[in-house]
């Protein structure tokens, strides 16, 4: 099952499985299955078509969540803002160092993997 270009496993929890789209949380999976009035133990593998097409429609229009593509976007263009203005973090960021604030007299190799 494919929601917002992301596959989600049928045989778990419907909360759970909403979490696996990027940008939608549990507090947020919570409120969309409340609101379509599905039952917090059902699995992705009962759910019917009706209820599959009522969520597209749901995450669509109702629910103003950026997610997945776009969230990754406005993501990665806040950062390039950081790097273009040259503020403090944003040179931080270039040079692969921790951003906020975190020693790197020994623990500063998380940061340098997520260099961009």
């Amino acid at each position: 099952m494919y929601i917002l270009d992301t596959q989600l496993k049928d045989n778990k929890i419907m909360i759970l499985c909403l979490k696996g789209v990027f940008g939608i949380g549990l507090n947020s999976s919570s409120k969309i299955c409340r609101k379509l009035g599905l039952s917090k133990n059902i699995k992705g593998e009962q759910l019917s078509t009706k209820h599959f097409s009522k969520l597209n429609t749901l995450l669509n229009s109702e629910f103003k969540l950026k997610v997945s593509n776009e969230l990754k976007k406005l993501e990665a263009f806040r950062l390039q803002k950081l790097i273009s203005i040259k503020c403090y973090r944003g040179l931080r960021r270039i040079k692969g160092l921790p951003v906020r604030g975190q020693r790197t007299h020994t623990n500063a190799k998380t940061a340098k993997k997520h260099r961009l």
